[in-house]
């Protein structure tokens, strides 16, 4: 924003502390996979967004690249959101993200990945919630002992460019870096989904015992969020989304 990166590979939660209708992207169940919600991104709501972040912040999108669906790590076994009643669970500095977990009964923590580890392995949290790849790339394996495969929220990976350089470069080379951001999201998406494959292998391979819970009761404990969502967001990107998705 600021120009002091040219570009940043970063998540929709980070981009919510400044465009707060980013944070309409971590409300619960609002996906069903990943080219679903690479589909809406892609059209009305998504260009709203982008809009925000370039008028307001001069940067540009340049594609909706994706991290995978959440999931809960613990040092209890979890299947449903009563289990989480009085744990403190880590995450991100999302005020969506928060309020999710309130809703769940637990009282969330947020913090930088960077201190997440020694946090977990010192009992300053109980538990946290990443897609996979964040939890096999910084070895939660070893200080979690359960993960629920809950898919709760579906974390979006937008890459950005700071608008001023991108305009400053021959048109050839913007029309180069726009087509290429936006070719890319399929074939993230599919890197994305053959690695997370792997990953749940991989977790089971390390020791941790993996939950496979019932998600209808993990939603419909969500749901007060969306409420809360449409008093403090834009409430035509929520109502855009939902009838983009059947909901």
């Amino acid at each position: 924003m600021s120009g002091a990166q040219d570009m940043v590979l970063t998540s929709d939660s980070v981009i919510s502390g400044w465009v707060e209708d980013f944070g309409i992207l971590n409300l619960p169940f609002l996906f069903e996979d990943m080219h679903q919600a690479n589909e809406v991104l892609n059209s009305s709501p998504g260009a709203k967004l982008e809009e925000q972040l370039e008028e307001e912040h001069d940067t540009v999108l340049l594609g909706w690249w994706v991290n995978g669906f959440r999931h809960v790590t613990s040092s209890q076994e979890i299947q449903e959101p009563s289990d989480l009643q009085g744990m403190t669970i880590r995450t991100p500095e999302s005020q969506v993200m928060m309020e999710v977990f309130e809703n769940f009964g637990a009282s969330p923590s947020p913090m930088g990945m960077g201190e997440l580890y020694t946090a977990l392995q010192q009992g300053t949290v109980d538990g946290q919630e990443n897609p996979t790849t964040n939890i096999i790339d910084n070895s939660m394996y070893e200080v979690q002992d359960y993960i629920a495969r809950t898919s709760h929220i579906y974390q979006t990976e937008p890459i950005l460019i700071n608008r001023t350089l991108l305009e400053s470069m021959p048109e050839e080379y913007q029309e180069a870096i726009i087509e290429t951001g936006k070719e890319l999201e399929q074939e993230h998406i599919e890197m994305v989904e053959t690695r997370e494959e792997e990953e749940w292998d991989q977790i089971e391979e390390e020791g941790m015992t993996i939950n496979d819970v019932d998600t209808e009761v993990f939603r419909e404990a969500s749901e007060p969020v969306y409420d809360t969502v449409r008093e403090s967001l834009d409430e035509e990107i929520l109502d855009d989304i939902l009838e983009h998705t059947g909901q």
